[in-house]
């Protein structure tokens, strides 16, 4: 991105060539009529960092915990039913093998 220090042109914020770059680097496609509005919105955020970085935070105190609360430590319970997982298991699986109780995944891989 061009490093502009007159805010007032939106589009010389962002060129073309830069949104076609870092659209063919995304690996996304963009139409020719949508690249005067990916223009402009890649411009707004641009200029929204630069009201960021013109924010005086030196009154700021750094804050390594944003939340000071914390949240007490559930008790682990094992809940394993067998016979009702199966149960539930077989209606939702058409692979569901009654005799094992297991699931049958198909083979999806063909080997030589």
């Amino acid at each position: 991105m061009q490093d502009n220090e007159n805010n007032g042109n939106a589009s010389e914020k962002v060129s073309q060539q830069e949104i076609l770059r870092i659209a063919k680097l995304s690996r996304i496609e963009i139409k020719e009529d949508d690249l005067e509005t990916m223009k402009t919105s890649f411009t707004d955020i641009m200029n929204l960092f630069d009201e960021i970085k013109d924010v005086d935070v030196s009154s700021v105190d750094i804050s390594y915990e944003p939340c000071k609360t914390s949240q007490p430590p559930r008790v682990d319970e094992v809940i394993h039913d067998s016979k009702n997982n199966s149960a539930k298991i077989a209606k939702f699986s058409p692979y569901y093998n009654d005799k094992t109780r297991l699931i049958d995944v198909p083979l999806v891989i063909e080997t030589e």
